[in-house]
């Protein structure tokens, strides 16, 4: 089990000096991953995007969530009866919890996602139909830095 330590100088401490390191904070990975799992178990890693959520939160003049979009880079959707027009949603799920792998002091340090599931869903006329499911394992690296007394 790994952590890490920031050691940070605060003046108004009592007792404390207005100079050099006078906290130390531990983060450890079993701190992060009982909080990440907690996350999990509670939905946080959860989300659907929908047409409307998609108009409303990406950038202006982003492609709209809906099949003429998706026609437009998958021409070949066409063929199996695909009608433009029609709305999107594009629902994602943790299908397990991240863990985070913290490798000593100078990291980097791991960021597991063990089973990321995205579903693309077309609300056709005749209800929601499933067109594409998918699952990804996502690991990525990434490094803890104390600048000033912050992390970033």
């Amino acid at each position: 089990m790994g952590s890490f330590v920031s050691k940070v100088g605060l003046a108004n401490l009592t007792g404390g000096a207005a100079t050099g390191p006078n906290v130390a904070v531990a983060v450890t990975e079993d701190l992060l991953n009982r909080s990440l799992h907690a996350a999990w178990r509670g939905g946080a890693l959860d989300f659907t995007l929908d047409a409307a959520t998609a108009a409303a939160t990406l950038p202006p003049g982003s492609p709209a969530l809906d099949t003429t979009s998706l026609l437009a880079v998958a021409p070949e959707l066409a063929s199996v009866g695909l009608l433009p027009g029609l709305p999107l949603e594009m629902k994602v799920e943790g299908a397990l919890p991240a863990v985070v792998r913290l490798r000593g002091q100078q990291g980097p340090h791991l960021l597991s996602m063990g089973a990321l599931k995205v579903t693309l869903i077309v609300a056709a006329p005749t209800g929601k139909v499933t067109l594409a499911e998918s699952v990804y394992a996502v690991d990525a690296e990434f490094a803890l830095v104390e600048q000033g007394g912050k992390l970033s």
